[in-house]
């Protein structure tokens, strides 16, 4: 395990603390004590993020086996995986502990995560610090204050975690709000100069704040991960940030970390494709299914380092760059029997400059079997005019992927993870 910087800085709500001193706080929680030699991997609830991040500070330096889950993502269902899993459950507000009905042993350093349930069921997913930890490199180590905007637990708040955790000179900022310009206006006031968010995150404060309420921002990096980063919004993000260094992060709970693009280009490039390097992830194309092999996936952390896993995501390489298509477990647009890809048209709506946030979907058609219908949301002050849509859209697409049915949203639809909830 990468040894952990206890010093580190954590402002929590604007409140500075160390990792140290978050793990001694813990300690003194009625719940910790059911942590102390359970024998079983071990659910921490918690009720806020401050206590999120108490738990970890405890459990690295403890090594002990566990999960970390807010409360409000605490439900029934996920309760009773926990418990066929093995694991005990213990309320760090209550300091209650459930022991698990079926007896797990439990392997310490292991850290537990949930997928974000947004394709189905939430699964369980191990890792090691040792793969959660994937920023090493020098070009990595000045000094950044990150901001987090990520639910805690998630694959995308470990990667900032670990970042604070293990890195020097690195210090995170968290706050107990949803809204993307509260929490802009929160990283302004505590000198975040570095955020890594979903592009829906980056689009409502594109929407709320404008360009111009960002560019008050003293960033220095600023990283998109958790979805599809297309071309629109890596071009306005660079519009108005044109001297940050902006790169999209592809990733995922079971991959880990695997593709890390700079070049302000949405995809990657095909040269990255069957390349062999020690101690990287490999990438390789199987019947349009990209598949990963990853020294920071959870097949890694569970010894199994040369098996590959296929991301679920379709792609196509078009000239020297890799475009991502959409999952393939989403319905491609069968129109007339020619297939339209979603991301492909969403892309093309981004591309109008009175577009924040658009979602594509197939609705039937008795004479095609089925058409492309869209919701979007419009920046602030646009009008809504369906026929400059449709035009804008024919110039981009062919005739059969333009869609037929606008239907305009007031707002974007958002999950707690900041993603699209659509």
């Amino acid at each position: 395990m990468p040894e952990p910087i206890l010093e580190n800085l954590v402002v929590a709500d604007g409140a500075p603390s160390t990792w140290e001193a978050l793990g001694v706080a813990f300690s003194n929680r009625p719940g910790s004590r059911s942590l102390t030699s359970p024998g079983v991997p071990v659910a921490i609830v918690v009720p806020d993020l401050r206590a999120a991040l108490e738990a970890v500070a405890f459990a690295v330096v403890a090594n002990i086996d566990f999960l970390v889950i807010g409360r409000d993502r605490y439900s029934e269902a996920i309760r009773d995986l926990l418990g066929r899993e093995g694991f005990a459950i213990v309320e760090v507000d209550s300091g209650s502990m459930t022991p698990p009905p079926v007896m797990v042993e439990s392997v310490p350093g292991r850290v537990w995560l949930l997928t974000s349930g947004t394709t189905g069921t939430p699964k369980l997913v191990s890792h090691r610090w040792e793969t959660l930890y994937t920023r090493r490199t020098a070009s990595d180590s000045s000094q950044r204050r990150w901001l987090v905007p990520y639910l805690a637990g998630t694959y995308a708040w470990y990667q900032l975690i670990c970042l604070g955790l293990f890195m020097p000179g690195q210090s995170l900022v968290v706050a107990e709000v949803d809204d993307p310009q509260d929490l802009l206006a929160i990283a302004a006031r505590d000198g975040v100069d570095s955020i890594s968010a979903t592009p829906t995150f980056w689009r409502l404060a594109l929407l709320r704040a404008g360009a111009s309420g960002l560019r008050d921002l003293a960033l220095k990096t600023l990283s998109l991960g958790g979805e599809m980063a297309d071309q629109p919004i890596l071009d306005r993000l660079r519009e108005t940030f044109p001297n940050v260094e902006i790169s999209h992060v592809y990733a995922s709970t079971e991959a880990g970390a695997c593709i890390v693009v700079k070049d302000g280009l949405a995809g990657f490039p095909a040269d990255l494709l069957d390349l062999e390097t020690p101690g990287r992830p490999a990438l390789k194309l199987v019947d349009g299914n990209l598949l990963v092999r990853s020294p920071y996936s959870t097949l890694a952390a569970n010894g199994r380092h040369e098996e590959w896993i296929d991301t679920g995501d379709l792609v196509e390489i078009r000239g020297k760059r890799v475009c991502f298509l959409g999952r393939v477990n989403a319905k491609l647009i069968n129109v007339g029997g020619n297939k339209a890809f979603p991301a492909d048209i969403e892309s093309a709506i981004l591309d109008h400059p009175e577009v924040s946030w658009c979602r594509v979907r197939a609705v039937r058609s008795p004479l095609v079997g089925f058409l492309p219908e869209v919701d979007l949301v419009l920046v602030g002050g646009a009008t809504f005019d369906e026929v400059a849509l449709t035009r804008h859209a024919s110039e981009r697409l062919p005739e059969y992927a333009v869609p037929r049915f606008w239907n305009l949203l007031e707002s974007i639809p958002v999950e707690s993870t900041l993603k699209s909830s659509l």
